[in-house]
């Protein structure tokens, strides 16, 4: 299973940083001179939520039923005020 996020409409919020390495959750102020790659990260002061979310890829079709059934018979059929069958693919 792997999420994928609105990385342009996350990054258009004024409330994050980024290292250009691992830093363990240390703030650093952001320069513009970083470049994000598979080495950086980029954190959120008040955290991403579930509107952020664009997709869920779930390889098997098995797994992928079951987890919308899940979620559909506990009354949860939206993740991030989207239909769940629509992320979950």
């Amino acid at each position: 299973m792997s999420m994928k996020f609105d990385a342009a409409g996350m990054l258009r919020r004024l409330d994050y940083y980024a290292n250009t390495g691992d830093g363990w959750g240390v703030k650093k102020p952001l320069d513009p001179r970083y470049k994000l790659s598979n080495t950086g990260e980029v954190m959120f002061k008040d955290g991403i939520s579930w509107a952020d979310l664009g997709q869920i890829s779930i390889a098997s079709p098995e797994i992928r039923a079951r987890v919308l059934e899940l979620l559909l018979s506990s009354g949860n059929d939206t993740i991030g005020g989207k239909p769940a069958g629509e992320v979950i693919k």
